[in-house]
């Protein structure tokens, strides 16, 4: 039994075995679509039994899509049956009255009596063994149903189908179903549809009622419940009551919709309701790990909870950011407000500022408090009363940006578990606030000088940052705090002290003190740390001597020094056999003495027999201030020489076997590239650009195209052990010589849409912002291997094609795509493709932007090409984290999605 997923798609082609003669009622918007897609997973023509799911939240139609299948396609069974609303019915205890009618609507029995459960499974077992059932069991919410139902495929005979409707996709899987299928919103266009035909029975709707029709539409979100439950009511109403209606919405939504959704709710466990409340309140389109990291600060084991939510189509999880449907999001509003319907100072959580404002105004705080979040785009000077915190005892999370008081703060709560309040105002914190509980304390931006005299009690505090607080000159005095696992201190370019209590976090894992730029030294204690693993003191640049120092952190795994003044004093031994990456991008200090700290001889006991990334960017480095022997680099994978000014590359690259990325970018000087290792750069996912002036896309490339409009491939049938390797793609691309380079924001991508997935594949903007040759043509090639379409089940493309739609876009003026090209690679194809890119190389070496080593037929999996040093810079959260730009995967850079 093979459990799957229905992929995303458009594709409309029917099933041989759909009926499609059987016409649809006309208020059944989209359902073709959707039942075309059931039936690809019912898989009706196969002899087997198959059980398959539907699941979806509250209102999207699962049950109607499972009736009008079950209307339709009953007739090629020898019985069927149809348990409605068995969640309901169980509640109540009616579980053997589903069994009993199970058989009387499958046996056509009239009188059919069931003393117990067991002997109702026993029963279905031998009275349906040999007959080819349809059965939809519908709205199951526990286990014991199914299992009582329909617990084994034995129990039905050859050809059975069993459709289950759920809210709670774990649960189908828990029971082993064959197949599961997600119920989906309605799009913009059927979504209209059906609203307009249920509020006025026709599909013209009077153009004064268009506008706030669209309205109503995107209120409802795509929510088949809520666009059935509005177009009624608001039928034959005045323009007037219309408005009315839409106005009450945003204060009062529609109790039916709401109380439908509710019923997910009602069923979750206490902690799982208090995540849900959080994240409908707060975290709604929020980082996933963030906020699972405050969640698990409030004790709340949000990997579990998460999980359950998801399961129970209660929250989503869209490019690792969390999401819900906005009626569910509106259902958890509704709930807090319904603890206290006129005084939101005795609500759990107060996220609107107009209620915070109200309370922190009139000082309404209560007890009940247990969260507030409130971010304004920027700081806002109001009438606030930070007396009003003194009232909420019980307050746990606690996130403001740019809120600001009227008077100092003097008190929170004691039962804070985590703190991020972005522009704290004031230049100290509350002198009597200590507490156990707080986890994580962020004050990033703020106006703090010194957090606290003397010694502070936060024994569970493990993350403390306050980066770009301009004005702090000292760190606290750290031995109140054994436990913090994070100091982030980045951009305080006042700070000149660290408290030399550092010593005693024996649990530090991470610190970051990124252009901190009045640091002369740092602690003795520091280099005691036995669990530090990250160290960024980028930008420091009045730091000297410590170096060697750093050595002696056996556990340090990431060091960044870049941008520093710090030098190599002496030729002592390092015992850096942990390091994994170490950034020296742009050190003040000479590289000679700098990289004297490579051992001259490879040896585990050397250090740096763990380093799998190594920046030497921007260092002024030359042939002869490169070591000749690297071989002490046995593990590095990535390689960054860019910047520099090397006439060819050094010869000691060779012997470093494992090296999969190479980073050139800017080497002006560079005329030679023979120095590759001997068995060139192996690569995992093999994928290579090119950059260099051209004009005409090679004919090699089969399908051909002017400008940048889409153009669409037909994909024959493969298999995953076939001959075909992937795309090369090529593209004519201009940027006109009028454009201040140091102007240019510049983007050049391609779209690469598959089976409703699509990929997006971009050229670095550091290549165009380098480029000399404005006005002129530039070619960009490249190619992708498969391996990249991850998303992509090609065992399902072994009996049928599908299509392959490819653009390329572009971003700003004066920049625009003239034509472009691709090709589908198979391995006959290997040793025209090297002619090809070997041919681009050596006619155009002056101006080869990027390295790249082509394929080899003997080794379809040593293709590999340099891009551009910041693709793989973890942009995103990197400034906060304080990890090293450095990123150890070596990734194309792509946004996918699912469309």
């Amino acid at each position: 039994m093979r459990l799957f997923r229905l992929p995303a798609t458009n594709n409309r082609e029917t099933s041989p075995s759909f009926p499609c003669h059987l016409k649809l009622q006309n208020d059944l918007v989209g359902m073709d679509l959707r039942l075309e897609e059931l039936n690809s997973c019912i898989s009706i023509g196969s002899e087997d039994v198959r059980i398959v799911g539907i699941y979806g939240m509250g209102g999207i139609g699962k049950t109607t899509i499972a009736k009008t299948y079950y209307n339709l396609m009953s007739c090629q069974f020898e019985g069927r049956a149809f348990l409605a609303d068995v969640r309901e019915v169980c509640s109540k205890g009616g579980l053997l009255s589903l069994q009993e009618q199970l058989l009387r609507d499958i046996l056509m029995e009239k009188h059919v009596k069931i003393w117990n459960a067991y002997r109702g499974m026993v029963m279905i077992k031998n009275r349906l063994r040999f007959r080819r059932v349809l059965i939809v069991i519908d709205d199951v919410d526990q286990l014991y149903q199914l299992q009582n139902l329909a617990g084994m495929k034995d129990w039905f005979g050859l050809g059975s189908r069993i459709i289950i409707t759920t809210r709670d996709e774990h649960l189908l899987m828990s029971h082993g179903v064959d197949a599961i299928y997600k119920a989906k919103e309605l799009n913009n266009t059927e979504a209209l549809q059906l609203f307009i035909l249920k509020a006025f029975k026709d599909c013209r709707p009077p153009k004064d009622y268009v506008p706030l029709s669209t309205n109503f539409v995107n209120y409802a979100n795509g929510l088949p419940l809520a666009l059935e439950v509005l177009g009624s009511f608001l039928f034959g109403k005045t323009l007037n009551e219309w408005r009315t209606s839409l106005n009450r919405l945003k204060e009062n939504p529609e109790n039916e919709i709401l109380d439908t959704l509710q019923i997910s709710f009602d069923g979750l466990e206490e902690t799982e309701r208090q995540i849900f409340l959080d994240i409908a309140c707060f975290f709604k389109g929020k980082n996933k790990d963030h906020v699972t990291k405050i969640l698990d600060s409030c004790g709340f084991y949000p990997d579990i909870g998460i999980r359950v939510l998801i399961d129970k189509s209660l929250i989503t999880i869209v490019g690792e950011r969390l999401w819900m449907h906005d009626l569910l999001q509106e259902m958890g509003w509704k709930l807090v407000r319904q603890e206290s319907p006129k005084e939101p100072g005795k609500r759990s959580r107060l996220w609107h500022y107009k209620d915070i404002f109200h309370v922190m105004s009139k000082n309404t705080g209560t007890e009940d408090i247990e969260g507030m979040v409130l971010e304004l785009p920027k700081p806002k000077e109001t009438q606030l009363s930070a007396k009003a915190f003194l009232k909420m005892k019980n307050l746990r999370l606690l996130i403001f940006h740019n809120v600001h008081f009227s008077q100092s703060l003097e008190y929170l709560s004691t039962e804070l578990r985590f703190l991020e309040w972005h522009g704290y105002p004031n230049k100290t914190f509350p002198s009597n606030f200590q507490s156990k509980e707080l986890v994580e304390l962020n004050l990033c931006f703020s106006q703090v000088e010194q957090l606290w005299n003397g010694i502070k009690q936060f024994n569970n505090l493990k993350v403390m940052e306050l980066s770009h607080s301009k004005n702090l000159i000292k760190t606290p005095d750290f031995r109140g705090i054994p436990n913090l696992e994070k100091l982030i201190l980045e951009g305080c370019i006042q700070l000149y002290e660290i408290d030399q209590s550092i010593g005693v976090l024996e649990m530090l894992i991470q610190l970051n003190l990124k252009d901190c730029e009045r640091l002369v030294s740092l602690p003795e204690g520091i280099y005691g740390l036995k669990a530090l693993k990250i160290v960024n003191i980028s930008g420091c640049s009045k730091l000297e001597y410590m170096l060697e120092e750093l050595g002696h952190l056996e556990c340090l795994e990431e060091l960044d020094i870049s941008g520093t003044a710090i030098k190599q004093t002496s030729n002592s031994s390092f015992r850096f056999n942990n390091l994994k990456i170490l950034s020296l991008n742009g050190c003040k200090g000479q590289p000679g003495p700098l990289l004297s700290i490579l051992p001259e001889k490879s040896s585990n006991s050397s250090g740096f027999c763990s380093l799998m990334a190594l920046d030497l960017s921007n260092c002024n480095l030359q042939e002869e201030t490169i070591p000749k022997d690297l071989s002490c680099l046995s593990s590095l994978r990535e390689f960054c020489l860019s910047g520099n000014n090397f006439i060819s590359l050094p010869a000691s690259i060779s012997c470093l076997s494992n090296l999969q990325s190479l980073f050139l970018d800017n080497c002006r000087k560079l005329e030679s590239l023979h120095a590759f290792p001997s068995n060139g750069l192996s690569n995992p996912k093999p994928g290579f650009d090119i950059v260099v002036p051209g004009s005409s896309v090679p004919k090699w490339f089969s399908h051909q195209s002017s400008g940048d409009s889409l153009t669409r491939i037909e994909l024959p049938p493969i298999c995953s052990d076939s001959k075909w390797m992937g795309f090369a793609l090529c593209t004519i691309f201009i940027i006109e010589d009028r454009i201040d380079p140091d102007l240019l924001d510049l983007d050049l991508g391609c779209s690469i849409k598959i089976k409703g997935h699509t990929w997006r594949h971009q050229l670095e903007v550091g290549f165009l912002n380098s480029m000399e040759q404005f006005g002129s043509d530039q070619l960009w090639l490249f190619y992708l291997s498969r391996h990249e379409f991850l998303d992509i089940d090609w065992h399902e493309t072994t009996k049928i094609s599908c299509h392959v739609e490819v653009m390329f876009t572009v971003h700003g003026t004066g920049f625009y795509v003239k034509k472009f090209g691709v090709r589908l690679v198979y391995e006959e194809d290997v040793f025209e493709f090297n002619q090809t890119t070997d041919q681009l190389r050596f006619s155009n070496y002056e101006n080869f932007d990027v390295v790249h080593q082509v394929l080899d037929e003997s080794e379809m999996d040593g293709a590999l090409v340099k891009r551009s040093y910041n693709d793989y810079i973890k942009r995103d959260g990197a400034e906060s984290s304080g990890r090293s730009n450095f990123d150890i995967e070596p990734h194309t850079k792509r946004l996918k999605d699912s469309d």
